[in-house]
């Protein structure tokens, strides 16, 4: 880094002095065409699977013993909050 450059910039800043306009100079950084859509479809095909293995744990684990399933969390199994599932009183849905 250079700090002689740092120190002037920080002291026109101070000074309400704004740097040159260098917007023209800035090129937007944009993937060569075709690569946009295959980083879609990786992202589009790793969801799907992450989505078919949770699906896959979700089913196995409710078979576990001591897990219950509600309709809002799929599978609980143990403790809730540091209170054993056998000691909590039984909610009605």
């Amino acid at each position: 880094m250079n700090t002689d450059l740092f120190t002037k910039g920080f002291k026109d800043m101070l000074a309400g002095e704004h740097a040159p306009d260098r917007g023209a100079a800035i090129k937007p950084c944009r993937l060569p065409d075709g690569d946009a859509q295959k980083q879609q479809e990786k992202r589009k095909s790793r969801g799907e699977k992450y989505k078919k293995d949770g699906r896959a744990f979700l089913a196995e684990n409710k078979k576990k013993e001591g897990v219950q399933v509600t309709p809002k969390r799929p599978a609980i199994q143990g403790q809730f909050h540091g209170v054993p599932a056998a000691s909590r009183p039984a909610t009605t849905p």
